[in-house]
């Protein structure tokens, strides 16, 4: 059985698994998955297929900016 992607980006797609194994909850929209930390307090949209060359930088940015992740996985 295949596991899922949440990204096409493979930092991304980490960085997901590794917030999953913390407890954090995906919600699925209609275009994107959500995942939400297990108080609900914080919600982060995953970049499915991101386009932009910066897209990774600025979503590891926005993790950091909310106090999820304390420096950029290589």
């Amino acid at each position: 059985m295949a596991t899922k992607r949440y990204s096409k980006d493979r930092v991304i797609d980490n960085v997901c698994r590794l917030l999953i194994k913390q407890g954090w909850v995906t919600k699925s929209s209609n275009r994107h998955v959500r995942l939400a930390d297990p108080s609900g307090k914080k919600i982060v949209t995953v970049p499915g297929s991101p386009s932009d060359h910066r897209a990774v930088q600025n979503w590891l940015h926005q993790l950091r900016r909310m106090a999820v992740i304390d420096a950029i996985p290589a």
